[in-house]
């Protein structure tokens, strides 16, 4: 990804809301996103798009975040992946952090702290590529 080539963002979470907010904080920043509620969506997306920055929840209606996390590593091993949960204990975070995401956020969390990551995590995106 170039300095000036626009992002590709991806949202997954099945609560709307977390969604809608994560997409805000990331408007404001003027950064291109696409939000999906599914694992089974997820997979579609990273069919037909690459994406430079994942945000993840845990605990899809059809899927493990863990588990698509590993799917997205094999198909894109450079996509950045910030999960975002609820569920937060040692054990999720120790699995994130074994699966390869970049960083774990729990809910609820502050807007700054999404624009913050994506700005860090893509300039980080564009340094290895």
């Amino acid at each position: 990804m170039v300095e000036n080539t626009p992002a590709n963002i991806l949202v997954v979470d099945d609560d709307r809301l977390t969604g809608w907010a994560i997409g805000k904080g990331l408007a404001e920043q003027q950064l291109p996103f696409r939000v999906v509620t599914t694992g089974t969506e997820a997979r579609e997306a990273f069919r037909s798009s690459r994406f430079d920055l994942v945000f993840l929840d845990l605990n899809l209606p059809d899927a493990n975040g863990i588990d698509l996390l590993g799917e997205i590593r094999e198909i894109s091993p450079g996509t950045r992946v910030v999960i975002v949960t609820g569920d937060v204990t040692d054990a999720n975070r120790e699995a994130a952090r074994k699966a390869g995401a970049d960083r774990f956020v729990e809910k609820p969390f502050d807007l700054a702290l999404i624009r913050f990551l994506a700005s860090t995590l893509l300039r980080e995106a564009r340094r290895t590529q």
